[in-house]
Parts: C-alpha cells; structure tokens; sequence
C-alpha cells in the first residue's frame, strides 16, 4: 500500500486509499492496536510527497474525511499536530496550482511530461476556492472542532455496494436517451435492489412504483441531477451572454459608419447618432441582465 502510494499519481490513488481506511476504519480487533503507528507512517508518506500539487490534494479530501468519519482517528490527529503541521506550511505556500511549471518545488503531476500539457490556468478561480476550502478544514482540526461525519455517505464506496439507500430519501432517475430525470422516494430497501415510488401522478390519478437496482449510475441521491442541469444551464446563458456582447461590440464600428453616411445625406445630427448607439447599447445590456 505505501508503494502504491508513493508510486502512483494523483488519479491512481483511490485503492490504496480504500485499502489503508480498511486497516485504521477500528472493524478488526488484529488492527486496531496498531491504527497509531499506521497513522504516523502514513503522514511520513505523504510528507515525501509534498512536491505534487495534484496528488496533495487527493490527500487532503482522504485527511478530511477520515478525521470527520472515525472519532479514533480524530483524536489521534488532536494528540499529534506536530507530526502534521507541515500540511498547515504547505497551504499557506500553494493558494494556487502551479499549472505546468515548477512553482517552489512543487510540481502539478508526478509524470514530468504530463506538466508540460496545457490547459491548467494558474490563476483559476477553482484552485483558490479550494484552497480556502483546505485552509478552514485545517483551521478546524487544528482548533479541535470537526463535525462529525460519519453518518453522511462515503463518495469513495458509492461502487462498491457499501452505500445504503434509506426509507423515504428522494433519489432520481437518469435517462440518458432524453436526458432528463424523474424523482422517486425509497420505500423499500433490500441488499442490491430499492422499490421507488414515484413524485408525480400517471395518467390514472396514481403513483407508479419501480424496482432497480443500487449498482447502476441512474440512479442519483436527492436533488443531484437537477442541480446539475441547473449549473450547466446557467454556463449556457453566460457563454450566451458574452457571445451577443461580443458580437454586438463587432457591430458597432459598422454602424457607426452607416450612421455618418446617414448624416451627410440627411443632415441628421451627431449627437443624436450618438444618442441613439447609446440607447442600443443599453438596451443590449439589460437583455443580458435579464438572462444573468
């Protein structure tokens, strides 16, 4: 498991992560002496691994979630910041990924030909959320204030049929063909399988009810789809919205001169060609404060 860790990069981390959490998760009596040292070492790893920014971070998200989900091992990183702090430093000195060049000796993959790929923008607004994201997460651990969380549901296992739907959580169902999605309640939990009951009524004045499966990628908790066709309806307008701006900033010198030939041929004012660009102007931005 050290190996793996060690070896791989950011995006090959996840089975060596779910391996080691079997090992300190406190289920086997022959382990749960030795979730100390296995901390200990673990934090020794990842200190050798404090050059590569993308693999930092699937660090942090695993630090984060484990500390919420086991109260032992919660404790354990209250009793021992010192053998940790250097994640603390290592924050304050990466608000923002490197992008492809070397940033302190920090690098964004552990593959050298990899960071020469374009496309990661050091000065993206998601690398700074993020950051401030990790900085309060560690502001709590070290105030000794995290929430609990070992109730909420594990993004690592939601494959591994580890993840239990409850009676009467609202779920939906993705059809991909018409991409679109209908809302269920869970009325009935077995091993592999859940009966949903439908939101809406058919054609018979009834709800309709279904049995599917857990294992499946329809089948989304709560609200998900529908907050994720929000997101992306709302990228449309903005990519919208800057189109016809664009385009209209395109037009302008054009119109400009039809407006002087206008002039000189009808004696109309500048002023008042002016006037009226201005008011078409306006018009065209309040169109896109509408979408917005």
């Amino acid at each position: 498991m050290e190996a793996g860790l060690i070896d791989q990069d950011f995006d090959c981390l996840r089975p060596f992560l779910c391996l080691f959490e079997a090992l300190i998760d406190g289920s086997c009596p022959n382990f749960n002496g030795r979730v100390p040292a296995y901390l200990q070492r673990f934090v020794d790893t990842v200190k050798l691994n404090i050059s590569y920014y993308k693999w930092m971070e699937v660090i942090f998200e695993f630090i984060f979630k484990i500390v919420g989900k086991y109260q032992h091992v919660r404790e354990w990183f209250y009793a021992n910041e010192a053998s940790w702090k250097f994640l603390i430093d290592w924050v304050g000195s990466n608000q923002r990924h490197p992008g492809g060049a070397q940033n302190q000796g920090v690098y964004l993959f552990k593959q050298q030909s990899r960071n020469n790929m374009p496309g990661y923008d050091p000065l993206s607004g998601r690398s700074a959320i993020a950051a401030a994201y990790r900085v309060r997460k560690l502001q709590e651990l070290v105030a000794k204030q995290v929430t609990d969380t070992k109730n909420e549901p594990d993004l690592d296992r939601l494959d591994m049929q580890d993840f239990k739907f409850l009676l009467g959580d609202s779920v939906s169902i993705y059809d991909r063909k018409r991409d679109d999605a209908d809302q269920y309640r869970v009325i009935t939990v077995l091993d592999e399988m859940v009966s949903l009951e439908s939101f809406d009524l058919d054609g018979s004045n009834k709800k309709t009810t279904r049995w599917q499966k857990c294992d499946t990628d329809k089948l989304l908790f709560g609200d998900t789809y529908f907050n994720l066709q929000r997101t992306q309806a709302r990228k449309e307008i903005l990519v919208q919205r800057q189109q016809q701006r664009a385009a209209g900033y395109q037009q302008r010198p054009d119109e400009s001169m039809q407006q002087d030939q206008y002039q000189r041929q009808h004696g109309t004012s500048t002023n008042t060609a002016n006037n009226d660009l201005s008011e078409y102007g306006s018009s065209e931005e309040d169109q896109g404060d509408m979408l917005a």
